[in-house]
């Protein structure tokens, strides 16, 4: 049993990507094994090399200024995040990094965190989109 899922180039942000297919097959007892189809790689190594560059952009955290390293793919992720909020960028990183000193005491690694929210991010709008259009 073969069961198929596209995801649209819209929800990969980047027009420029073919549809991507991926497959779940169901092997006997064993459950369910997930794999790509064999063009699966040009999803990632076709991506513009613009879109991992690093790029450093300086911000002032606590009242102390120092600098940030993120792809620049992020950082497009990152702006958007401020604007649906309706701030600035440095205002955001600013309200966050203020938010987990709060919630956790220190923010060990503030890029990371910036990655995963990210994600998150994007797994909030996907599923919204896809609440929306049921």
């Amino acid at each position: 049993m073969t069961i198929w899922k596209m995801f649209p180039t819209e929800f990969l942000n980047d027009s420029a990507l073919p549809n991507v297919e991926i497959r779940a097959t169901l092997i006997g007892e064993r459950g369910i094994k997930y794999g790509w189809e064999a063009n699966m790689c040009q999803l990632f190594a076709g991506q513009d090399p613009a879109d991992y560059e690093g790029v450093t952009r300086s911000v002032r955290l606590n009242g102390l200024s120092t600098s940030l390293r993120l792809e620049a793919r992020y950082w497009r992720l990152v702006d958007e995040m401020a604007a649906d909020g309706d701030l600035s960028t440095p205002k955001f990183l600013s309200t966050l990094h203020d938010e987990v000193l709060e919630l956790h005491g220190e923010v060990r690694n503030f890029a990371s965190l910036l990655r995963t929210a990210c994600l998150v991010y994007m797994e909030k709008k996907a599923a919204s989109e896809t609440l929306a259009v049921a």
